[in-house]
């Protein structure tokens, strides 16, 4: 739901600052609603891959880190292409938005995490114990009451 707010919060003023941006066609709609669903699929799935190899929360913040870098140079800040006008295609790879190639990208990812989470969050249950995890809420109880 934070995504389909952001998206909103994002796609809405961008109409009236972008020139030519327009209400978009329902086939753009419809392209922008695949293309955030399969991408949070695959992030999802590798986010959880990811965060189950973090050790301690410490390790977790840098694996943050390294994705909000990854994330800054990727491109994701600019309009959505899916709404700019065809003329705007020009300055993309061959000319066009390729969205058999994304689609095929982002669908491999997620058929990656798809495989790959279970094995991992299983090897990551496996490493905990009830005892750690006691161990952890009991710390948790006396912060929180610090």
């Amino acid at each position: 739901m934070t995504v389909v707010v952001y998206l909103f919060l994002v796609a809405v003023p961008s109409r009236s600052m972008v020139h030519g941006l327009g209400a978009g066609s329902p086939r753009a709609w419809l392209t922008i609603a695949w293309l955030v669903g399969l991408g949070m699929v695959a992030t999802q799935l590798l986010g959880a891959i990811l965060g189950s190899m973090a050790a301690s929360p410490r390790v977790a913040s840098h694996i943050a880190l390294v994705v909000m870098a990854l994330v800054a140079v990727s491109g994701i800040f600019y309009p959505l292409t899916a709404l700019l006008p065809q003329t705007a295609a020009m300055v993309e790879v061959e000319g066009s938005w390729r969205t058999r190639e994304t689609a095929g990208t982002l669908l491999g990812w997620a058929l990656l995490g798809l495989l790959a989470a279970p094995l991992v969050l299983r090897r990551m249950a496996r490493r905990e114990c009830g005892s750690r995890v006691a161990e952890r809420q009991n710390k948790t109880a006396l912060h929180r009451a610090v």
